[in-house]
């Protein structure tokens, strides 16, 4: 096999990880993005680099109307059906957004009234799940 390496970068991110190849020569990578300002809040995004191409794509950025951050953990998973499903560990969240960036469900890990449980882990089921593995 050809082990040579493709693509190396460096300082277009911070706190970055969880790569998921999309195809032989782009991957996306979950960055805490822990820079901010007074002024303005860090928001986490989720950038997708291209071996051919020298800046990352930010394919998902937090923002005013749809606030996404953690400054640490996270992760996201691409669907089957071109969606993207991205876990906001330390609020507890989990949303799919499509492939326009909008939400199109959310889920708060609420434990007790207003306290919100960390989330570590979520994995979106196919909807034949229920029909496999009914008791």
């Amino acid at each position: 096999g050809n082990e040579e390496i493709k693509y190396i970068t460096t300082g277009k991110f911070v706190r970055q990880h969880d790569p998921d190849f999309i195809d032989g020569d782009r991957f996306s990578v979950f960055d805490n993005n822990l820079l901010g300002t007074k002024h303005i809040k860090p928001q986490s995004s989720i950038k997708i680099f291209d071996v051919n191409k020298e800046d990352p794509e930010i394919y998902f950025k937090g923002n005013e109307n749809v606030p996404f951050f953690t400054n640490i953990m996270g992760k996201h998973q691409w669907l089957e059906n071109g969606n993207l499903l991205i876990i906001e560990s330390r609020n507890g969240r989990a949303f799919e957004i499509n492939d326009e960036g909008r939400v199109v469900w959310q889920f708060t890990n609420l434990v007790d009234g207003d306290v919100v449980g960390l989330l570590g882990e979520v994995e979106r089921l196919p909807l034949k799940y229920k029909e496999i593995y009914k008791n």
